[in-house]
C-alpha cells in the first residue's frame, strides 16, 4: 500500500506540473476567452463537426475579444486558441480524478497520518476554490474591456502553487516523517526565502497579466537606464506596483536577482559553517540560478512561447524544492553514539 500511495503522489504532482503548463500555454497564446461559456458536462466533448465548431466561432464573434484583437481570425485560427483552452478545461477535470478517487479510497482505508490528512485536506480545498477561480478570471474578460484582471490571474496561478506546496508538504511528509521537530535559524531564513519567492511568483503573475514582459527588453538595463524616467507615474505612489507595467517588470526582474543573491550567501554561510541543511539547499540554489537565467533570455528574447512556459514552470519546481529544503530543516538530527568494543 506504501507504494501505492507514493505512486498516486508523484502521478498527483506530475499532473500539477502539467496543468501549471497548459494553464502558461493558454495565458500566452491568448487562448483563455476562446470558450465563453462554462458547461461542467457538457463541455467535455469539443465541437466535432464543421457545423458546431462554426456555432463555437460564432458564440466567440458576439464577446469584445473577437472585435477588439481577433476580428482577422479565420474558423482554423479560432481552433487553435480554443484547444488550449479546452485542453486547459479538460485536464483540470482529470487531475481533479486522479486527485480525488484515490485520496478517498486511501482515506477511507484509515492510510493517511495526522498531518497528511490536514495538507492534503486543504489542497482538496484549494482545488474546489481554484475551479471557480477559473470561471471568475475568465469572466472578466469577457465584457466592453477584453483583458483577464491581472489581480484574478495572480490569484488563479497563486493558488495553483498553493496546492503543490500542499501536496508536497503531504508528500515529504510520508517519505520522511518528522518525530522531532528542530526550528533552527536555517529553517526560519529558509522560510522568508520562500515567501520572497513566493512573492516573486505572484509579481511574475502580474507581469503576465498586463503583458509587462514586452514593456522592457533588455538587460541588465531597462532600456537605456538603470531607472527609466516616469516609471512610477501613478499617483498614489503604491499602485505602480498594482497596475502599472513598467514598474511591476522592474520590480520582478530587481527581486528575483535580490533572491538570488540572498539565497546564495546563506549557502555560502551554511558552507563555512558546515552546516547539515546545506545539502539540502544545493537542488533549490541550482534551480534559482537556472529560473534567474531563464527570466533573463525570456526578457531579451521577447518572450517566446516555450521559454516563458519553461519559466513559469521552473518556479513551480523551484517553490516545490523550497519545501523540500524547509522540510529537512525540521528534521532534528539524531545523536549518533559510540559503539561499545566489548
Amino acid at each position: 500500500m506504501q507504494k501505492r500511495i507514493i505512486t498516486w503522489y508523484i502521478a498527483v504532482l506530475i499532473s500539477l506540473l502539467l496543468m501549471i503548463l497548459i494553464g502558461g500555454v493558454t495565458r500566452l497564446t491568448d487562448s483563455g476567452l476562446s470558450m465563453v461559456d462554462w458547461k461542467l458536462l457538457l463541455d467535455v466533448i469539443p465541437p466535432l463537426t464543421e457545423s458546431s465548431w462554426q456555432n463555437a466561432f460564432n458564440a466567440y464573434k458576439q464577446f469584445p475579444e473577437y472585435t477588439h484583437y481577433h476580428s482577422h481570425f479565420s474558423l482554423s485560427d479560432f481552433k487553435f486558441i480554443y484547444f488550449w483552452e479546452y485542453l486547459h478545461r479538460f485536464f483540470a477535470r482529470i487531475l481533479g480524478l486522479i486527485f480525488i478517487v484515490p485520496f478517498l479510497v486511501f482515506w477511507l482505508k484509515g492510510r493517511f497520518e495526522k498531518k497528511e490528512k490536514r495538507y492534503l485536506c486543504l489542497a482538496l480545498l484549494c482545488g474546489i476554490f481554484q475551479a471557480f477561480i477559473g470561471w471568475y478570471m475568465v469572466k472578466s474578460g469577457l465584457r466592453d474591456l477584453p483583458d483577464i484582471s491581472h489581480f484574478r490571474l495572480a490569484l488563479h496561478l497563486s493558488v495553483a502553487f498553493l496546492i503543490v506546496v500542499l501536496i508536497a508538504k503531504a508528500f515529504l511528509q510520508r517519505l520522511y516523517p518528522i518525530k522531532n521537530r528542530s526550528l533552527t535559524v536555517p529553517f526560519m531564513i529558509g522560510t522568508g526565502l520562500f515567501i520572497l519567492t513566493f512573492v516573486q511568483v505572484v509579481i511574475g503573475a502580474f507581469v503576465s497579466g498586463l503583458k509587462a514582459g514586452y514593456a522592457f527588453n533588455t538587460w541588465p538595463k531597462m532600456g537605456s537606464e538603470w531607472i527609466p524616467e516616469n516609471i512610477f507615474y501613478l499617483q498614489p505612489f503604491y499602485e505602480n506596483f498594482l497596475k502599472n507595467g513598467f514598474a511591476i517588470q522592474f520590480l520582478h526582474r530587481h527581486l528575483g536577482v535580490v533572491i538570488l543573491v540572498a539565497t546564495l550567501g546563506f549557502a555560502a554561510t551554511l558552507w563555512k559553517q558546515k552546516d547539515r541543511s546545506l545539502k539540502y539547499l544545493l537542488p533549490t540554489l541550482l534551480l534559482l540560478v537556472s529560473q534567474v537565467l531563464l527570466g533573463i533570455f525570456t526578457l531579451v528574447m521577447h518572450v517566446p512561447l516555450v521559454l516563458a512556459s519553461l519559466h513559469q514552470l521552473t518556479a513551480t519546481i523551484l517553490l516545490a524544492s523550497f519545501v523540500y529544503y524547509l522540510h529537512q530543516c525540521q528534521q532534528k538530527p539524531i545523536k549518533k553514539t559510540k559503539k561499545s568494543l566489548h
